[in-house]
C-alpha cells in the first residue's frame, strides 16, 4: 500500500527539480520516502519518538502555547494473528487499540503520542506520559476520556470523581511536575448516554415530571406534513438501536432548541410539558456552550467561548448542575448517580476549574474553548487511520503502527498555498531553490495546525 504524496505536502513539487534532504528534512522522491518510513520508530507501549521530537523543537510564543489536553479512546481492530517484519514480532488476539493524542488548549496543534494494545491505561502509565510531555515543554492541563468501565477504573485509581454523600469530592489528580490535572469526561458521549437512558427507561426531572420516549412520540404525532416544527426530529431518533446510537448528531437533535420551542407552542397550558420543554432548552444551551469551537465572541453568551460572558455562562452551568444532580435515572434513588450523570457533573466542575487555572499567571488566558476538551480529534484520527487502508478499513495490530506513521506525516507537513517553491533571484543556480512550508504562521508551534 503506497502513500499519497499529496497527503505529505509533496503533491505539487516538480520531480525534475533537485531536492535536498537538508532543506526539507525528508527524503524524495517517493520510493526513497517509502523506505525511509519503514525505519521511523513508532512502536506500541512507548512514546512515539517523531511526535516527541516535533514537540521538543523550537517552541515559539507565550506560555499559552504549551497548554494542552490529552484525549484517550480505543478503536476496534482485526484480532487475527500477523507478523510485523520491522519489529520482528508477532501480534494477534488484540481486539482494540488504545490511542492517546495531545492537542493545544489555546493554539492549534495536535499529535499522536502513544498507543497500546493493552486493555486499559493505568494511572502509572498516564502519569509517566504527562511527565514526558512536560520534559518536551508541553504542559498537560486536562485528560479526557469517555465513561467506559476501563476508564472509570483509571479515574478511580487516580482518585477522580469520588462521590461521598451525593457530592463529587474532586475532579483533580496530581500532576508529576506542576500541580494538579483535571479529569474531563467526553461530553458527546455523555449526551448520547442521556438520550439512550431517556428513551430506554426514562428520567425523572423533578417530582412528578418524567421524560421518556412517549413525550417525543406524541410531539411528532401532533405534527403533520403541513404543520411541522421539528424538522430534524423523526421516529428514527427515538427508536435507534445498535450502531445507530453511536452517531452524535441525532442525540443533539433530540435535546435541541426547536424541540423545546415546539413543545412550548403545542402544549401552551400544560405545566408538566412546560417543565420538560424548559429542561430540553437547558440541555440545548448547555450543549451550545460546551461544544463551542470558535474564538469569536458573539452576541449569544451560550455560543461564545467560555469566559467571554462569564456571569451568564456560570449561571447556565449552575442551573445545569442543579438539574443533572437532582434528576433520577430509571429506578435509582436520589443522590445516587448513573455513570453518565456523574460524568456531566464532573464536566461542569472541570470546565469551571480549568478557566480558573488558565486565568492565573503565567498563562493569563481570558477564555477557553470547550471544544478542545472533547474526543472529536481522536474520533477523526480513527477515521483517517481506517481510510489509509482503502477498502481494508479494519487494520490488524501490525498495520496500526504503519498507519499512525502516515497520519503523523499528513498532520505535520502542511500543503503550501500558491507556488510550492520559492526561486532565488539567480535562476541559473538551483542548488538552494526550494523552501518547504512547515506551518501556516511563525507564531504557532512547529506542529500541525488543526
Amino acid at each position: 500500500m503506497r502513500i499519497n504524496p499529496k497527503q505529505l505536502g509533496y503533491g505539487q513539487l516538480p520531480q525534475r527539480l533537485p531536492i535536498h534532504e537538508d532543506v526539507i528534512q525528508m527524503p524524495l522522491p517517493a520510493p526513497r520516502l517509502y523506505r525511509w518510513l519503514q525505519e521511523v520508530p513508532v512502536y506500541p507501549d512507548q512514546m512515539i519518538v517523531p511526535s516527541m521530537n516535533i514537540l521538543k523543537s523550537n517552541w515559539k510564543g507565550t506560555h499559552m502555547t504549551r497548554l494542552c489536553c490529552i484525549a484517550i479512546d480505543e478503536m476496534s481492530i482485526d484480532p487475527r494473528y500477523c507478523y510485523d517484519h520491522n519489529q520482528d514480532r508477532i501480534f494477534g488476539g488484540e481486539k482494540n487499540v488504545t490511542v492517546i493524542t495531545v492537542r493545544g488548549l489555546c493554539y492549534a496543534w495536535k499529535q499522536v503520542i502513544y498507543f497500546t494494545f493493552d486493555s486499559s491505561i493505568s494511572a502509572v502509565t498516564l502519569r509517566n506520559i504527562i511527565r514526558q510531555l512536560y520534559e518536551v515543554h508541553a504542559e498537560v492541563v486536562s485528560v479526557t476520556s469517555d465513561m467506559g468501565s476501563k476508564n472509570q477504573a483509571m479515574w478511580k485509581e487516580l482518585g477522580v470523581g469520588r462521590v461521598i454523600g451525593g457530592v463529587i469530592e474532586s475532579t483533580r489528580f496530581k500532576h508529576p511536575n506542576t500541580g494538579n490535572n483535571l479529569g474531563v469526561p467526553d461530553l458527546p458521549h455523555l449526551v448520547k448516554l442521556l438520550r439512550n437512558h431517556t428513551m430506554d427507561n426514562g428520567i425523572t426531572i423533578e417530582e412528578g415530571v418524567e421524560l421518556n420516549k412517549d413525550f417525543f412520540r406524541d410531539l411528532i404525532m401532533k405534527q403533520n406534513e403541513e404543520f411541522k416544527l421539528t424538522f430534524k426530529l423523526t421516529h428514527k431518533h427515538i427508536n435507534c438501536k445498535g450502531k445507530q446510537r453511536q452517531a452524535v448528531g441525532p442525540a443533539f437533535n433530540v435535546f435541541s432548541r426547536p424541540v423545546a420551542e415546539a413543545a412550548t407552542f403545542i402544549y401552551p397550558h400544560n405545566e408538566t410539558k412546560g417543565k420538560i420543554a424548559a429542561f430540553i432548552q437547558l440541555v440545548s444551551d448547555f450543549c451550545d456552550l460546551t461544544n463551542c469551537r470558535s474564538k469569536v465572541k458573539t452576541s449569544n453568551p451560550y455560543t461564545s467561548p467560555y469566559g467571554t460572558y462569564q456571569a451568564e455562562q456560570d449561571e447556565l452551568l449552575e442551573r445545569a448542575f442543579t438539574a443533572f444532580s437532582t434528576m433520577v435515572v430509571g429506578q435509582r434513588k436520589r443522590r445516587t448517580y448513573a455513570p453518565f450523570q456523574k460524568g456531566l457533573l464532573m464536566f461542569i466542575i472541570s470546565l469551571r476549574g480549568l478557566l480558573n487555572d488558565v486565568k492565573q499567571p503565567p498563562a493569563n488566558a481570558k477564555f477557553v474553548i470547550p471544544k478542545n476538551m472533547n474526543q472529536d480529534l481522536l474520533e477523526n484520527s480513527f477515521s483517517r487511520l481506517r481510510s489509509f487502508g482503502g477498502f481494508h478499513q479494519n487494520p490488524n495490530a501490525a498495520e496500526v503502527g504503519h498507519r499512525i506513521k502516515k497520519l503523523l506525516l499528513s498532520w505535520n507537513f502542511v500543503t503550501p498555498r500558491g507556488t510550492p517553491v520559492a526561486i532565488e533571484p539567480n535562476e541559473n543556480d538551483n542548488s538552494d531553490c526550494i523552501t518547504f512550508i512547515h506551518a501556516k504562521s511563525s507564531e504557532k508551534p512547529p506542529c500541525a495546525g488543526i
